[in-house]
């Protein structure tokens, strides 16, 4: 009996572990739902990339969407940035050069927005201390 109990606790464990780690979409971006939409975030270097699936992961058509990014910053700054169409189901904006906490995706298809908050996940050398 001991033992079985060992097993439901190490399962309990490692599912709880499991959903604490970020979800991964299908361009190997940071992925979060808002009504039932994936939106999906990645890049560090100089441009960030969007993409909009509904619930089962099928990228959504981005010809009738729109969008921007707001950065916010340490010194509680923050910056706005369009998102320009990037293919047919992607989007696209500018990094800022200077380092940024998180940054909140706002997609609007139809009169509805959608929006999810991203944490920089990019390690940048501007922002480390160099003696």
């Amino acid at each position: 009996m001991k033992t079985f109990g060992v097993c439901i606790l190490l399962l309990i464990a490692c599912s709880s572990m499991y959903a604490q780690s970020p979800q991964r979409g299908p361009q190997q971006g940071t992925v979060k739902t808002d009504q039932n939409c994936k939106i999906e975030y990645l890049g560090c270097m100089d441009h960030l990339e969007i993409y909009l699936y509904d619930s089962a992961y099928q990228a959504m058509n981005n010809s009738d969407i729109t969008g921007r990014v707001e950065f916010f910053y340490p010194d509680r700054t923050s910056s706005t940035a369009p998102l320009t169409h990037y293919g047919k189901e992607g989007y696209t904006a500018k990094l800022p050069v200077k380092p940024f906490v998180d940054c909140l995706v706002k997609l609007e298809i139809r009169n509805i927005i959608l929006s999810a908050r991203f944490n920089n996940e990019c390690v940048s050398t501007s922002t480390t201390d160099k003696k």
